[in-house]
């Protein structure tokens, strides 16, 4: 039913944007549907709880930054994510104006995919001329294995590819524009924010930027070698501050994916790594992609080379790049035949699929939609929309392949009991409800060793600290011993775990996503065993603390293991009422007395050109750049806004500009039909209302669940503070 409902999606845009008659606000609204409803539906399954895994590890970034109202809060399982914080910045902001986190963390993911796929649909507009090439290039990056699932996700790469597209289409319009200050002004502002958000993506803009300023020629270089400068140089800044931490970020992963090119261990094909296999179902559809995406790639490929022979069309430097992005595609899906290779190929499309995209787009539009073409009528247009139909159902089929590739195996797409290392799976009811007993009754940025999954639920619902290895031995070494002596004592003060979190459901099975702790852990590749995981009721000094079905947390302090906290773990600092009054005034009255001066009506009409020139979706995306750079700058400086302040500021600027704020809401208002009204009416209501039903379901399975748990009077519950019952 789930792909059903995907393919329905898309083969229900993909109709319109083939229709042979297609304006504006209809081809507009085809690519929002493919921007939202994927990543809407996929929310669908559990609103209240973020079940990926990197999700987690930006929340704990998110949650140490509104606990400190600061930056840079160390992370304890992902130490590059607090010094990009462009994500979690944005997010904050509108946390600041009073909106719930995880409401604001998802107005931030819908913002970012609205930016994405109206941006892409501009920038091949603006390259092709065609505003339907705009919708097919959306239509054709849509079936990118990571357009559903990764690019939905609360991560950084979710904010920076958007951003990045923004700067990019930005440039292409000052190349062609005789006012060009604006745009590269707004190019500027993205390519800024980029750098503070996401590593790899601001790397391969300035790259990207970098290649296209050598391949341009004449004016045009100039405007595009001023976006490779500002590109290069804000990356590199931001960069050499990171140094050390990007440096072991990245090495690991640069050695492990040598080692495997070198004559590594292969892939299972159709299996994950606890050897269970993919449905037959997914087996077809993977193949069919693989094989539909190289045939495209190579009839792409076959008409390039012919026209350029021609001397017809396509002899740009900007367009032999795309070429040559697109042509990569094939080699780099053949490279998922390694463990490592697979991530690659995935992480890597989000990038290469935009040019996929702007080559079918622009070659599509030469084929079949030229402008001297009749249009066709009667038997002809009966014979089209037959094809068309065909068509329909091989692009959603491919649009299915991406997705499963991109998603992962089945049991990671449906709900169902406990598995092994297996992201969402793994975030059952158990154990939420141990985490949110450790939030409650561990003191703040306590030392535990656990899981994977596991550790990034207790790093950013619960507040401790998880560790995972340190001093030259890890935590997995603990789990799989089978006894505990004085060797493993030793080796869990070296690492200063105070406490250890054990699920005896580690034992049923491989781990499915590859390791039970991480990549390399003691003992990789092989399975645990309930000897092993039971063992920490037989030791002397070991003193449990939580226990319920599988899950149990035992305390280590009776071995000589003190209490070391680390991380953030303060009291949040407080700003008095008297201040957020006080701040909210002054501010309130220096934007009043600005925006009725002579400097404000300038930079009004200033902002209403720039607007002019960006466009609706540019806008959108610079004021998105603009509220991630504002937000650090606030951040950095120490101010930290509430509710309260923005509300009294907003109040001032209204009461000393009244006649001005109603002019402003009455021309506003009368832009907007009751035709409008009704139909986002129409929309809305249905939306809110499945809204509602999901957030309801995932209460009464989790909230439910984990609060009957808690409350089970056959639980061990105990304080580690409290006496020896």
């Amino acid at each position: 039913m789930s792909n059903l409902s995907l393919a329905a999606a898309y083969s229900s845009a993909l109709w319109v944007l083939t229709a042979a008659r297609l304006d504006r606000t209809t081809r507009n609204a085809a690519v929002i549907c493919l921007g939202l409803t994927p990543t809407l539906m996929w929310r669908a399954s559990n609103p209240l709880l973020f079940t990926g895994f990197d999700e987690q590890l930006h929340m704990r970034t998110l949650g140490d930054i509104i606990s400190s109202h600061g930056l840079f809060q160390a992370n304890p399982l992902l130490e590059v994510s607090p010094r990009y914080p462009g994500l979690e910045a944005t997010t904050v902001l509108l946390h600041q104006f009073g909106i719930p986190t995880m409401a604001a963390a998802y107005v931030v993911i819908i913002l970012s995919r609205l930016v994405l796929v109206t941006v892409l649909c501009d920038a091949v507009e603006q390259s092709t001329g065609s505003s339907r090439a705009g919708g097919l290039a959306v239509a054709v990056y849509a079936i990118s294995p990571q357009f559903v699932f990764f690019n939905s996700q609360y991560a950084y790469q979710t904010v920076a590819i958007p951003l990045a597209l923004a700067a990019l289409n930005l440039i292409v319009r000052a190349r062609l524009s005789d006012k060009p200050l604006p745009l590269l002004g707004g190019a500027t502002v993205c390519l800024f924010a980029l750098a503070v958000t996401h590593h790899v993506t601001s790397f391969l803009t300035a790259f990207f930027l970098f290649l296209w300023s050598l391949a341009e020629r004449g004016q045009m270089r100039l405007w595009v070698a001023y976006g490779a400068c500002a590109a290069i140089a804000s990356t590199i800044v931001w960069a050499i501050v990171q140094r050390k931490l990007l440096t072991d970020y990245f090495k690991p992963i640069i050695d492990d994916v040598a080692a495997q090119f070198r004559g590594g261990e292969r892939r299972e094909l159709f299996k994950d790594s606890a050897g269970t296999a993919a449905r037959s179902l997914d087996q077809y559809l993977l193949i069919y992609y693989a094989a539909i995406l190289s045939l495209l790639v190579a009839a792409l490929l076959l008409l390039y080379i012919r026209w350029w022979r021609r001397g017809e069309h396509y002899r740009g430097g900007l367009h032999l790049i795309a070429v040559g992005i697109a042509g990569s595609i094939p080699v780099l899906l053949a490279a998922r035949v390694l463990p490592k290779g697979g991530e690659l190929f995935d992480r890597s499309s989000s990038f290469l699929f935009i040019a996929l995209g702007y080559l079918f787009a622009s070659y599509a539009m030469r084929l079949w939609w030229r402008a001297d073409q009749p249009r066709p009528r009667g038997e002809e247009l009966r014979r089209l929309d037959v094809v068309r139909g065909v068509a329909m159902v091989l692009s959603a089929l491919a649009f299915l392949g991406g997705y499963v590739l991109g998603s992962g195996p089945s049991w990671q797409r449906l709900p169902g009991s406990y598995l092994v290392a297996a992201d969402a799976r793994s975030m059952d009811s158990e154990t939420l409800a141990a985490v949110k007993w450790a939030r409650d009754a561990l003191p703040a940025g306590s030392r535990i060793g656990a899981d994977g999954v596991s550790s990034a639920l207790f790093a950013s619902q619960a507040g401790v600290w998880p560790v995972m290895k340190g001093a030259g031995v890890d935590v997995p070494a603990l789990f799989v011993a089978r006894g505990w002596g004085t060797e493993q004592t030793d080796m869990a003060a070296a690492m200063q775990v105070r406490y250890l979190y054990v699920d005896s459901r580690l034992a049923d099975e491989l781990p499915h996503y590859g390791s039970y702790f991480f990549n390399g852990e003691t003992g990789n590749g092989q399975q645990l065993t309930p000897r092993q995981l039971n063992k920490f009721d037989r030791v002397p000094g070991i003193k449990l603390l939580y226990r319920h079905g599988p899950v149990a947390i035992y305390d280590l302090e009776e071995l000589g293991i003190p209490e070391l906290r680390s991380g953030w773990f303060e009291p949040t600092p407080e700003v008095r009422l008297t201040t957020q009054l006080a701040v909210g005034l002054a501010v309130g009255v220096l934007l009043g007395f600005v925006v009725r001066s002579p400097v404000g009506r300038r930079a009004r009409r200033q902002w209403i050109v720039s607007c002019r020139a960006w466009g609706p979706s540019l806008t959108v995306a610079v004021v998105l750049a603009g509220t991630c750079l504002i937000s650090i700058a606030l951040l950095l400086g120490g101010v930290w806004l509430t509710p309260l302040t923005v509300l009294t500021a907003a109040g001032v600027v209204v009461l000393t500009n009244f006649e001005a704020t109603v002019s402003l809401l009455r021309r506003a208002a009368g832009r907007v039909s009751g035709r409008e009204v009704r139909t986002a009416a129409l929309v809305a209501v249905p939306l809110l209302l499945i809204i509602a039903v999901a957030i309801w379901d995932a209460a009464m399975e989790i909230d439910v669940k984990v609060n009957r748990i808690l409350n089970d009077p056959a639980a061990v519950h105990i304080s580690p503070n409290s006496p020896d019952e």
